[in-house]
């Protein structure tokens, strides 16, 4: 049996599944606290929403005016090549465990790259969504639906980065937000070796950010009832206990 964390747009905290029930922890009861004041830094003025550009690219780099795109396709025809992007409030993924900036680019190439052409992103620090871009990362998708991390994590505070791809389609740069954001030793339970139902693994979470836990150390929050829990496998008893001002620890037994 295995009990995997998939990312929860719902609560925003976390949420692990096993077949097709999920488990869910939401914040309750004051979970964490902020610990000091944020200040957010002041942004740019730009146009929002959604805008659509169609441009020919056939051998030449091309740029899609200033919506933060620019291709250069290795001397091959892509044809008639329509960019949409999608940028301000409200236009964050959600991927694993955290979002991604206030923007996305959507690329449909009239013929695809038959070997890797090279793309630029850029964007507007009005763009980040309070993420933290120095352990950024770049993000692509078929359908707009199912995403996958491309790129290691890297510092992207520069606001632009490069990559070769074969595959124009959806894309995105995400980061940890930087008022709190959660780390995980695992993604996993799995159950022991005997095959008795139990399960040995632990799971670390630990708060980043100007966060604490809210309770004491040696705590379990799932007792004191400042974790929500529901479709737990029947037989399993979730304990989470505090090791420290930031990091818990997550046990099923």
């Amino acid at each position: 049996m295995l009990i995997r964390f998939v990312p929860n747009k719902r609560f925003r905290f976390l949420k692990t599944c096993t077949s097709k029930k999920a488990i869910y922890f939401s914040k309750k009861q004051g979970f964490w606290a902020k610990t000091q004041p944020f200040r957010e830094k002041k942004n740019e003025s730009y146009a929002t929403g959604t805008l659509q550009t169609t441009r020919r690219i056939s051998g030449q780099s091309e740029a899609f005016g200033n919506l933060g795109v620019e291709i250069d396709p290795a001397r091959q025809d892509l044809g008639q090549t329509t960019l949409i992007r999608r940028a301000g409030e409200n236009t964050a993924i959600e991927l694993p465990f955290q979002s991604s900036i206030n923007r996305t680019w959507e690329i449909r190439p009239e013929k695809p790259a038959n070997q890797p052409v090279t793309l630029k992103l850029q964007w507007l620090a009005a763009d980040n969504n309070n993420r933290d871009l120095l352990k950024a990362q770049v993000w692509e998708s078929g359908d707009g639906l199912v995403w996958s991390g491309i790129k290691p994590a890297q510092n992207l505070s520069s606001l632009e980065t490069s990559l070769k791809t074969n595959e124009l389609h959806y894309f995105t740069i995400s980061g940890n937000d930087l008022k709190g954001f959660l780390r995980y030793s695992s993604t996993i339970f799995e159950e022991s070796g005997l095959n008795n139902g139990s399960i040995n693994t632990k799971v670390k979470i630990q708060i980043e950010g100007d966060y604490e836990l809210n309770g004491k150390i040696g705590e379990d929050l799932a007792k004191s009832n400042k974790l929500e829990i529901s479709n737990l496998p029947a037989g399993l008893v979730l304990e989470a206990m505090i090791l420290n001002e930031k990091e818990i620890e997550i046990r099923l037994t």
